[in-house]
């Protein structure tokens, strides 16, 4: 049983009545008895966000760890796994090749955990603007596949009004932990999503959010990045809709 159906009384005990029957002699069995009596306990690391741990980076597919399961989030695509290193070189220097541009974004998303280990204080994040149909967004999720071949389903955190909420794309910039993350289809049209978006890259590459408080008066549990993000924007004939020099000795180009 899973430990959400053991810790639930009423499941666990329709799973001793269908284990044992018309035998069961176990009386009043709880899931605190169980507990009690159970031998063999290995303890289990479980890994919600890519982080180091004793050196090794963590994320699904990298076992170099003992006793280390992981739990990633559905919009966290991450896994790697062994692979013919001669076709990934070729693969790799045909991704430098895309335009003369191409090595920044390669940089950006395959030095995602160094940066996020050793340089905390130098927090970035990679920008990229263009026309419609300039194959931005397909570009970037195709070279983010490194890090799993799920990402080149598309984009999980969009920008503007009709997609993610500023608090919902907190959560997915912390939860993709040293990994990169990309935030698509940013525009300025409206004044508002363009202090929207100001307020959230700041957080980013500041890396911790800002207090918000909650409906009942609380205040909501502050979130860590150490993702190294990612933008993709489009505009028309006109320059860049934003461009951040620096925030508070954070660079951003």
């Amino acid at each position: 049983m899973s430990a959400g159906d053991m810790a639930t009384p009423a499941k666990f005990k329709a799973a001793v009545i269908n284990a044992f029957g018309a035998q069961n002699k176990l009386g009043k069995l709880t899931f605190p008895m169980v507990q009690d009596l159970s031998l063999g306990i290995r303890l289990m690391q479980r890994i919600e966000v890519p982080c180091w741990r004793d050196g090794v980076p963590l994320l699904p597919g990298i076992n170099l760890l003992p006793n280390v399961e992981y739990g990633l989030p559905a919009h966290i695509p991450a896994l790697v796994y062994d692979g013919d290193l001669g076709t990934a070189k070729a693969a790799l220097r045909k991704a430098l090749k895309i335009n003369k541009s191409a090595p920044l974004l390669v940089l950006a998303i395959l030095g995602a955990p160094v940066f996020a280990r050793w340089f905390k204080g130098e927090r970035f994040g990679l920008g990229i603007w263009g026309l419609s149909n300039s194959l931005k967004t397909s570009t970037v999720c195709a070279l983010m596949a490194m890090w799993g071949t799920g990402y080149i389903d598309g984009p999980k955190l969009k920008s503007g009004k009709a997609s993610t909420t500023s608090y919902a794309a907190t959560v997915v910039f912390a939860d993709a932990g040293w990994l990169p993350q990309l935030l698509d289809n940013v525009k300025s049209v409206d004044p508002k999503d363009a202090m929207e978006y100001v307020g959230l890259m700041n957080s980013v590459l500041e890396g911790n959010s800002k207090n918000q408080g909650t409906v009942d008066g609380g205040l909501r549990k502050s979130r860590d990045f150490a993702c190294t993000p990612i933008v993709t924007g489009r505009f028309g004939h006109k320059k860049p809709p934003l461009h951040l020099e620096s925030c508070n000795s954070v660079g951003w180009s």
